[in-house]
C-alpha cells in the first residue's frame, strides 16, 4: 500500500508517475480523499493498493472517490475493504454506462477548448488608454468578479496591448518609449519579473511579442467558489488566461446546459481544493466534465432551453436561481424520459 499526495491524478507530470506505476505493478484500487485527507491539513491523498510485478491479464483497478476521509466506512478486516471496493466497482461500472448514453464530456461537445491570452507579465501589458497607441491594444475580458452579468462584452472589458510577430518591428515611437520604460523598470528590479528578465536576455527585440488567442462565444473562469459560471462573450473579444474558450453554433442553448445544476455538480466533482473555499480545474479536467447531450432534447425542450439561455444573458450573477431551476426541470424531465426509455 502507499499514501501519496493526490497532485499525481491532475497535473502532467503525474501521467509519467500512472505509466511507472501500470508497468510495474498491478494496481489492485486507488481510493481518493480529496479534501482533509489528515487531521490539521486541507490536503487531497491517494491510497494505492498495488502488488509488485506485472502480470498479462490485469484487471482494471478499482478508483473510488471519496470527498475526505470522514466519507470512508468504518473498515474492520480485509473482508470489509473488499466487500467495499466491489460495491463502488459495480456503481462506477453502472455511472460510466449511464454518462456514454446521456452525456457527453465538454472537451467532445467543444472541438477546441482553450486558455486565453498570456502575457508575460500582467502589469505592464493591461494598460490605461493614454499609455500606447490604440492601434497596439485591444479589449479583453480579464476580472471575472467585475463582470455583472451572464452576456459579458465591451463594457465589462480592459485594454491589453497585442503586439503581434507580425507587427512587431513596425511599432510607433510612443509604444516604443513605453516598452523602454518597461525595460528599464524590470532591470532595477533585483528580484521578480523573472520570465520577463530571461525574454529580454534571449530575444531583447520581441519580448513584448504575444501569441494571439482566437476568442469565443462562450467563457468559464476556471477558478471557482460557491457556482461555477459560464459566460457568453456577445462581442468575441480576447479572453485572459484566467479563462477557459469555447465555441458554440447553438450559444443560448450551450449556455442553459452548461449553467445548470446537472453540469455544476459535475464541476465540482472535478474540481481541486486550493483554500479557503476556492477550487480549480486544470484543462484536461475541464475537458472531462459531463454535459448532457442536446441530441436527446426534444424540440419543444430545446426552445425552452434557448430561450431560458437567452433570458440568463442580461440577468445579473448572483440572481440567476428562477432561470436554473426552470433548466433543470427542464433537463431532469428529459433525464427520467430517457432512462425510463
Amino acid at each position: 500500500v502507499a499514501i501519496c499526495y493526490d497532485s499525481w491524478l491532475y497535473s502532467e507530470f503525474g501521467q509519467k508517475f500512472d505509466s511507472f506505476l501500470k508497468t510495474y505493478f498491478d494496481i489492485n484500487s486507488i481510493i481518493h480523499f480529496k479534501h482533509s485527507a489528515f487531521d490539521n491539513a486541507e490536503v487531497g491523498a491517494t491510497v494505492i493498493e498495488l502488488t509488485k510485478g506485472k502480470t498479462k491479464n490485469s484487471a482494471k483497478p478499482i478508483r473510488i472517490d471519496l470527498h475526505d476521509k470522514t466519507s470512508l466506512p468504518m473498515l474492520t478486516d480485509l473482508k470489509s475493504l473488499n466487500s467495499f471496493l466491489n460495491s463502488h466497482n459495480k456503481q462506477q461500472r453502472k455511472q460510466k454506462v449511464f454518462n456514454n448514453q446521456l452525456f457527453e464530456p465538454i472537451g467532445q461537445r467543444f472541438n477546441s477548448v482553450r486558455r486565453g491570452v498570456e502575457t508575460n507579465g500582467n502589469k505592464f501589458f493591461y494598460v490605461d488608454d493614454n499609455e500606447v497607441t490604440k492601434k497596439v491594444t485591444e479589449n479583453i475580458i480579464k476580472d471575472v468578479k467585475t463582470i455583472k452579468k451572464f452576456g459579458t462584452g465591451s463594457k465589462d472589458a480592459r485594454k491589453i496591448i497585442m503586439v503581434t510577430k507580425d507587427n512587431a518591428s513596425k511599432l510607433d515611437n510612443k509604444t516604443k518609449l513605453y516598452f523602454e520604460k518597461v525595460k528599464t523598470e524590470i532591470n532595477k528590479e533585483s528580484e521578480g519579473y523573472s520570465v520577463l528578465k530571461k525574454m529580454l536576455k534571449v530575444n531583447d527585440s520581441q519580448w513584448f511579442v504575444s501569441q494571439p488567442v482566437k476568442p469565443g462565444n462562450l467563457l468559464f473562469n476556471y477558478y471557482i467558489r460557491n457556482r461555477a459560471d459560464f459566460l457568453y462573450n456577445k462581442d468575441l473579444l480576447l479572453a485572459s488566461n484566467n479563462f477557459y474558450i469555447m465555441d458554440s453554433k447553438e450559444p443560448m442553448l450551450d449556455l442553459a446546459l452548461l449553467n445548470s445544476s446537472v453540469t455544476n455538480k459535475s464541476i465540482f466533482s472535478h474540481a481541486r481544493n486550493q483554500g479557503k473555499g476556492l477550487k480549480k480545474l486544470q484543462l484536461y479536467e475541464f475537458k472531462n466534465v459531463h454535459i448532457l447531450k442536446a441530441e436527446i432534447l426534444d424540440k419543444k425542450s430545446r426552445e425552452q432551453l434557448m430561450q431560458l439561455g437567452q433570458n440568463l444573458v442580461d440577468c445579473e450573477r448572483g440572481k440567476e436561481s428562477d432561470i436554473i431551476k426552470r433548466i433543470d426541470k427542464i433537463l431532469y424531465a428529459t433525464l427520467d424520459k430517457a432512462t425510463v426509455n
